[in-house]
C-alpha cells in the first residue's frame, strides 16, 4: 500500500487515487498499442485538467495535447490521438468538445510555442500548453520527451545572463498572465460562445486559483537559488500535482489544513453528477436562486481569502508580494 498523500483528508486521498489509477491505465494501454520504434522520440502526451492535477472523479472528462518538434504532422502522431480516444473516452466523461478535442487541434510543435513568448505572434494555445505542461501536466506517453520540454520551457524563462538568487520575473509574469487570461475568457465563453456559466464559475474560485497560487509558490521557493539549482528545483516542484505542491511546501503552514478543507469540500461538491447538472443550469442572472451555487461561492471566497493568508504566513518579508503587484 503507497503512503497516503492526504492523510486527513480522505475525499482528496480518494480522488488522487483514482486519478492515478486511471492514468497508469492509459499508459499501459498506450505502451502495448503502440509500436515505439515507429513513434519520433520527441513525442509527449500530456495530460491536464482534474487528471493532470490527481482531482478527478467518475464525472471528470479528460484533457491532454500532444507534443512534437518535427518538421510535419505524420502517422505515428494521429495514431496517438485516435488510440487515445478509441481505447480511453470509454472511461470518462464525454464532453460538448470531443470532437475538436480528439484532432488535429490537440497536437503542437514545441519549438512553436517557445518561439514567440509574449511577441506578437505568441497565441492563447500556445500560452496555455506552456502553462499547463509547468503547472498541472503529466505524461501519458513519452516520458523522457516530456520532461526534456518541461526542463527546456524552464531553460527559456530563466536566462543564462539573469541575475542570481532573484525572482524568476520572466516566469512569474508568465504564470500572471495565464491566470488573468483565464478571468477573461471565462466571460468570453459565457457571453460570447453562450457556454454554462455555474460550474465555470465556481471552478474560477477554486481550481483556477489553485493552479495560479501553486505556480507562485515554486517562483516563491527558488528566489535565492542560482540558475542550474532553480531549474533542478522547479523541475521536481512541478512534478508534484498542484495541491500536493501546496500541501508539501505548507507542512507547518498553519492555514493549509483549513485550505484542503475548503478544497475538498468543492471536490465534494462538484463531483456529483446532480450538482454538476445544477450548477450548470445555473447563470448569472439566476444565481441567487440556487442556493448550492451560493453556499460554494461562498467557501470560494473564503478559500480566496485563505489563498492570501496562507501565502503571506508562507513567506513573510518575501519579495513575491512586492512583485506580485510591480
Amino acid at each position: 500500500m503507497p503512503p497516503l498523500i492526504f492523510p486527513q483528508h480522505p475525499y482528496l486521498e480518494e480522488r488522487y487515487r483514482h486519478s492515478e489509477t486511471l492514468i497508469q491505465f492509459i499508459r499501459a494501454r498506450l505502451a502495448s498499442a503502440t509500436s515505439r520504434d515507429r513513434l519520433h522520440h520527441s513525442m509527449a502526451l500530456v495530460i491536464t485538467g482534474s487528471f493532470g492535477r490527481h482531482e478527478a472523479s467518475p464525472s471528470s472528462d479528460i484533457d491532454f495535447f500532444l507534443l512534437h518538434d518535427s518538421e510535419k504532422l505524420d502517422r505515428p502522431m494521429i495514431q496517438v490521438i485516435e488510440l487515445l480516444e478509441r481505447e480511453i473516452a470509454p472511461h470518462t466523461l464525454a464532453s460538448d468538445n470531443d470532437a475538436q478535442k480528439f484532432s488535429l487541434t490537440a497536437i503542437s510543435r514545441f519549438s512553436d510555442i517557445i518561439g514567440h513568448i509574449g511577441g506578437k505572434q505568441d497565441t492563447y494555445v500556445a500560452l496555455t500548453r506552456r502553462m499547463l505542461l509547468l503547472l498541472e501536466g503529466d505524461w501519458l506517453f513519452g516520458e523522457v520527451a516530456f520532461q526534456n520540454y518541461r526542463r527546456h520551457l524552464l531553460e527559456n524563462y530563466i536566462k543564462v545572463d539573469d541575475s542570481d538568487r532573484c525572482i524568476s520575473r520572466y516566469l512569474l509574469n508568465e504564470v500572471v498572465r495565464y491566470y488573468r487570461t483565464l478571468m477573461t475568457n471565462f466571460d468570453h465563453q459565457v457571453s460570447v460562445q453562450n457556454k454554462p456559466w455555474g460550474l465555470r464559475n465556481i471552478k474560477l474560485h477554486f481550481s483556477r486559483k489553485l493552479l495560479f497560487l501553486s505556480g507562485i509558490v515554486a517562483i516563491a521557493e527558488t528566489t535565492t537559488m542560482p540558475r542550474l539549482e532553480k531549474i533542478d528545483r522547479l523541475c521536481a516542484l512541478f512534478s508534484l500535482p498542484p495541491l500536493q505542491r501546496l500541501e508539501t511546501l505548507g507542512r507547518t503552514n498553519p492555514l493549509t489544513t483549513r485550505l484542503l478543507d475548503l478544497y475538498e469540500c468543492f471536490l465534494k461538491a462538484i463531483s456529483s453528477t446532480v450538482n454538476r447538472l445544477k450548477l450548470d443550469g445555473t447563470t448569472r442572472h439566476s444565481r441567487l436562486e440556487c442556493s448550492l451555487y451560493c453556499e460554494l461561492r461562498n467557501q470560494g471566497e473564503s478559500f480566496s481569502q485563505t489563498l492570501e493568508e496562507w501565502l503571506r504566513l508562507q513567506y513573510p518579508g518575501h519579495p513575491i508580494h512586492h512583485a506580485l503587484l510591480f
